[in-house]
Protein backbone atom coordinates (compact mmCIF):
# COMPACT_ATOMS: atom_id res chain seq x y z
CA UNK A 1 0.00 0.00 0.00
CA UNK A 2 2.37 2.80 1.22
CA UNK A 3 4.62 1.51 -1.50
CA UNK A 4 1.91 2.47 -4.12
CA UNK A 5 1.19 5.57 -2.66
CA UNK A 6 4.96 6.39 -2.42
CA UNK A 7 5.36 5.85 -6.77
CA UNK A 8 2.26 7.86 -7.35
CA UNK A 9 3.32 10.95 -4.87
CA UNK A 10 6.82 10.52 -6.80
CA UNK A 11 5.42 10.30 -9.95
CA UNK A 12 3.06 13.60 -8.84
CA UNK A 13 6.25 15.57 -8.18
CA UNK A 14 8.46 14.62 -11.06
CA UNK A 15 5.28 15.73 -13.08
CA UNK A 16 5.51 19.04 -11.14
CA UNK A 17 9.19 19.71 -11.78
CA UNK A 18 8.89 18.89 -15.33
CA UNK A 19 6.50 21.22 -15.74
CA UNK A 20 8.02 23.95 -13.79
CA UNK A 21 11.60 23.57 -15.95
CA UNK A 22 9.65 23.47 -19.23
CA UNK A 23 7.59 26.66 -18.66
CA UNK A 24 10.66 28.05 -16.77
CA UNK A 25 12.91 27.17 -19.94
CA UNK A 26 10.26 28.72 -22.52
CA UNK A 27 9.65 32.07 -20.99
CA UNK A 28 13.66 32.06 -20.85
CA UNK A 29 13.80 31.20 -24.48
CA UNK A 30 11.53 33.89 -25.50
CA UNK A 31 12.89 36.74 -23.38
CA UNK A 32 16.39 35.47 -25.21
CA UNK A 33 15.11 35.58 -28.14
CA UNK A 34 13.39 39.25 -28.20
CA UNK A 35 16.53 40.36 -26.90
CA UNK A 36 18.61 39.21 -29.42
CA UNK A 37 16.21 40.16 -31.85
CA UNK A 38 16.10 43.60 -30.36
CA UNK A 39 19.81 44.00 -30.50
CA UNK A 40 20.37 42.51 -33.61
CA UNK A 41 17.93 43.41 -36.01
CA UNK A 42 15.69 46.54 -34.35
CA UNK A 43 17.93 48.55 -32.84
CA UNK A 44 20.42 48.64 -35.78
CA UNK A 45 17.63 49.47 -38.20
CA UNK A 46 16.20 52.46 -36.18
CA UNK A 47 20.26 53.65 -36.13
CA UNK A 48 20.99 52.87 -39.60
CA UNK A 49 17.69 54.27 -41.43
CA UNK A 50 17.84 57.20 -38.88
CA UNK A 51 20.96 58.20 -40.02
CA UNK A 52 20.69 57.79 -43.14
CA UNK A 53 17.63 60.03 -43.18
CA UNK A 54 19.58 62.76 -41.58
CA UNK A 55 22.49 62.59 -44.55
CA UNK A 56 19.88 62.63 -47.29
CA UNK A 57 17.78 65.57 -45.47
CA UNK A 58 21.10 67.53 -45.63
CA UNK A 59 21.52 66.47 -48.99
CA UNK A 60 18.64 67.32 -50.47
CA UNK A 61 19.25 71.06 -49.05
CA UNK A 62 22.43 71.55 -50.77
CA UNK A 63 20.82 70.09 -54.15
CA UNK A 64 18.08 72.79 -53.75
CA UNK A 65 21.02 75.48 -53.00
CA UNK A 66 22.73 74.31 -56.47
CA UNK A 67 21.60 76.25 -58.90
CA UNK A 68 21.34 79.70 -56.75
CA UNK A 69 25.35 79.36 -55.90
CA UNK A 70 26.83 82.46 -57.81
CA UNK A 71 30.04 80.69 -59.06
CA UNK A 72 30.82 77.57 -60.94
CA UNK A 73 33.54 76.80 -58.22
CA UNK A 74 31.39 77.07 -55.50
CA UNK A 75 29.08 75.04 -56.80
CA UNK A 76 31.74 71.94 -57.96
CA UNK A 77 32.52 72.16 -53.94
CA UNK A 78 28.95 72.01 -52.84
CA UNK A 79 28.50 68.82 -55.12
CA UNK A 80 31.77 67.29 -53.83
CA UNK A 81 30.14 67.81 -50.13
CA UNK A 82 27.17 65.56 -51.33
CA UNK A 83 29.17 63.06 -53.08
CA UNK A 84 30.97 62.92 -49.37
CA UNK A 85 27.91 62.67 -47.60
CA UNK A 86 26.69 59.53 -49.30
CA UNK A 87 24.44 56.94 -47.28
CA UNK A 88 25.75 53.63 -48.78
CA UNK A 89 27.36 52.65 -45.92
CA UNK A 90 24.50 53.37 -43.48
CA UNK A 91 22.14 51.24 -46.10
CA UNK A 92 24.99 48.47 -46.38
CA UNK A 93 24.94 47.99 -42.44
CA UNK A 94 20.93 48.27 -42.47
CA UNK A 95 21.09 45.24 -44.87
CA UNK A 96 22.78 43.06 -43.00
CA UNK A 97 20.53 43.33 -40.33
CA UNK A 98 17.47 42.27 -41.64
CA UNK A 99 15.47 39.47 -40.73
CA UNK A 100 11.81 40.51 -41.25
CA UNK A 101 10.23 39.40 -43.87
CA UNK A 102 8.58 43.01 -44.61
CA UNK A 103 11.58 44.47 -43.41
CA UNK A 104 12.98 43.03 -46.61
CA UNK A 105 10.35 44.00 -49.15
CA UNK A 106 10.43 47.61 -48.20
CA UNK A 107 14.29 47.85 -47.84
CA UNK A 108 13.96 46.45 -51.65
CA UNK A 109 11.50 49.11 -52.35
CA UNK A 110 13.80 52.00 -50.59
CA UNK A 111 16.91 50.48 -52.84
CA UNK A 112 15.09 50.59 -56.00
CA UNK A 113 13.45 54.53 -55.44
CA UNK A 114 17.33 55.25 -54.07
CA UNK A 115 18.81 54.08 -57.53
CA UNK A 116 16.24 56.19 -59.61
CA UNK A 117 17.01 58.91 -57.23
CA UNK A 118 20.84 58.94 -57.45
CA UNK A 119 20.37 58.42 -61.29
CA UNK A 120 18.81 61.67 -61.85
CA UNK A 121 20.88 63.45 -59.24
CA UNK A 122 23.45 62.29 -61.13
CA UNK A 123 22.02 64.10 -64.52
CA UNK A 124 21.39 67.02 -62.40
CA UNK A 125 25.46 67.34 -61.50
CA UNK A 126 26.15 67.13 -65.16
CA UNK A 127 24.02 69.74 -66.16
CA UNK A 128 25.24 71.98 -62.81
CA UNK A 129 28.96 71.30 -64.19
CA UNK A 130 27.90 72.32 -67.30
CA UNK A 131 26.60 75.60 -66.83
CA UNK A 132 22.75 74.31 -67.55
CA UNK A 133 21.25 75.73 -64.05
CA UNK A 134 17.86 76.50 -66.09
CA UNK A 135 17.81 72.65 -67.17
CA UNK A 136 19.04 71.65 -64.07
CA UNK A 137 16.08 73.83 -62.39
CA UNK A 138 13.56 72.25 -64.22
CA UNK A 139 14.86 68.48 -63.99
CA UNK A 140 14.66 68.90 -59.98
CA UNK A 141 11.36 70.49 -60.34
CA UNK A 142 9.71 67.98 -63.03
CA UNK A 143 11.72 63.98 -62.36
CA UNK A 144 13.94 64.43 -58.98
CA UNK A 145 11.31 65.88 -56.45
CA UNK A 146 8.91 62.98 -57.31
CA UNK A 147 11.31 60.52 -57.18
CA UNK A 148 13.04 62.12 -53.45
CA UNK A 149 9.37 62.07 -52.05
CA UNK A 150 9.26 57.91 -52.97
CA UNK A 151 12.65 57.60 -51.46
CA UNK A 152 11.93 59.49 -48.42
CA UNK A 153 8.92 58.12 -47.77
CA UNK A 154 9.96 54.46 -48.16
CA UNK A 155 13.37 54.89 -45.82
CA UNK A 156 10.46 56.33 -43.22
CA UNK A 157 8.82 53.42 -43.59
CA UNK A 158 11.69 51.84 -42.72
CA UNK A 159 12.80 53.73 -39.89
CA UNK A 160 8.97 53.20 -38.35
CA UNK A 161 9.01 49.71 -39.55
CA UNK A 162 11.80 49.07 -36.97
CA UNK A 163 10.91 51.60 -34.30
CA UNK A 164 7.09 49.13 -34.06
CA UNK A 165 8.49 46.13 -34.19
CA UNK A 166 11.39 47.38 -31.36
CA UNK A 167 8.29 48.63 -29.41
CA UNK A 168 6.57 45.15 -29.30
CA UNK A 169 10.08 43.12 -28.75
CA UNK A 170 10.67 45.52 -25.84
CA UNK A 171 6.82 45.49 -24.63
CA UNK A 172 6.70 41.50 -24.71
CA UNK A 173 10.30 41.27 -22.92
CA UNK A 174 8.76 43.83 -20.00
CA UNK A 175 5.95 41.68 -19.87
CA UNK A 176 7.71 38.26 -19.42
CA UNK A 177 10.14 39.71 -16.77
CA UNK A 178 6.97 41.15 -15.13
CA UNK A 179 5.22 37.58 -14.87
CA UNK A 180 8.16 35.72 -14.52
CA UNK A 181 9.06 35.69 -10.68
CA UNK A 182 5.20 35.63 -10.12
CA UNK A 183 4.85 32.29 -11.82
CA UNK A 184 8.43 31.30 -9.92
CA UNK A 185 6.51 32.25 -7.06
CA UNK A 186 3.44 30.29 -7.78
CA UNK A 187 4.89 26.74 -8.68
CA UNK A 188 7.59 27.47 -5.45
CA UNK A 189 4.34 27.81 -3.10
CA UNK A 190 2.65 25.03 -5.25
CA UNK A 191 5.65 22.63 -4.51
CA UNK A 192 6.09 23.78 -1.47
CA UNK A 193 2.29 22.73 -0.36
CA UNK A 194 2.15 19.49 -1.66
CA UNK A 195 5.45 18.67 -0.54
CA UNK A 196 3.88 19.65 3.18
CA UNK A 197 0.72 17.71 2.35
CA UNK A 198 2.84 14.76 1.56
CA UNK A 199 5.15 14.85 4.31
CA UNK A 200 2.24 15.51 6.78
CA UNK A 201 -0.08 12.25 5.30
CA UNK A 202 3.23 10.22 5.44
CA UNK A 203 4.20 11.15 8.89
CA UNK A 204 0.76 10.59 10.26
CA UNK A 205 0.83 7.40 8.29
CA UNK A 206 3.93 6.13 9.94
CA UNK A 207 2.18 7.01 13.69
CA UNK A 208 -0.60 5.41 12.96
CA UNK A 209 1.44 1.81 11.63
CA UNK A 210 3.44 2.51 15.08
CA UNK A 211 0.31 2.97 16.97
CA UNK A 212 -0.65 -0.17 15.43
CA UNK A 213 2.43 -2.31 16.12
CA UNK A 214 2.08 -1.16 19.98
CA UNK A 215 -0.98 -2.79 20.46
CA UNK A 216 -0.48 -5.85 18.79
CA UNK A 217 1.70 -7.42 21.64
CA UNK A 218 -1.23 -6.24 23.64
CA UNK A 219 -3.53 -7.97 21.82
CA UNK A 220 -1.46 -11.07 22.03
CA UNK A 221 -0.92 -11.00 25.61
CA UNK A 222 -4.91 -10.88 26.33
CA UNK A 223 -5.56 -13.87 23.98
CA UNK A 224 -2.66 -15.41 26.22
CA UNK A 225 -4.36 -14.39 29.79
CA UNK A 226 -7.70 -15.55 28.30
CA UNK A 227 -6.47 -19.10 26.90
CA UNK A 228 -4.91 -20.03 30.09
CA UNK A 229 -7.55 -18.92 32.25
CA UNK A 230 -9.56 -21.34 30.22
Amino acid sequence: MYRREFIILSAIVLFIFALVAATSLLMEHALQHDAQMLSVDSLPGVVNAGNAMSRVNDNWQNLNLLPDLPTSTSRSNLIAQIMANSTTNFWLAYQNSIYEPRDKILFAQMQDARSRYIALIQQYFDLINEQKLDEARQLMDTQIKPVFQEYKSDATGLFQLNADIGQQRASHIIELSRWLPWLAGFFCVVIFSFGLVAGLKGAFGSLAFASRLRERPKNKASRTVLTNWR
